[in-house]
């Protein structure tokens, strides 16, 4: 997906969740493509939506929250997960 694909999907995807603001795979998307721009605050905070979807119910690990925030450590590299 590209620049402007991703761009259109994302303000579709917000006009899905003015209409519905609980809908997990709206919100899922919008953290896959926040991520993939390299967003990684915002990203994780919607990523985190996946857990309330029906199919990932057992399936999807608890992860801590300070191993998502795209913070840098002593080794100079980006945390990611």
């Amino acid at each position: 997906m590209d620049r402007l694909e991703g761009e259109d999907a994302l303000r579709a995807l917000l006009a899905a969740l003015a209409q519905q603001s609980e809908n997990a795979e709206a919100h899922l998307a919008i953290g896959q493509i926040l991520l993939a721009r390299g967003e990684m605050k915002a990203g994780w905070i919607e990523y985190k939506w996946r857990k309330k979807l029906e199919m990932a119910k057992g399936m999807v690990p608890e992860l801590a929250d300070d191993f998502r925030d795209g913070s840098r450590h002593d080794s100079g590299c980006d945390t990611l997960a």
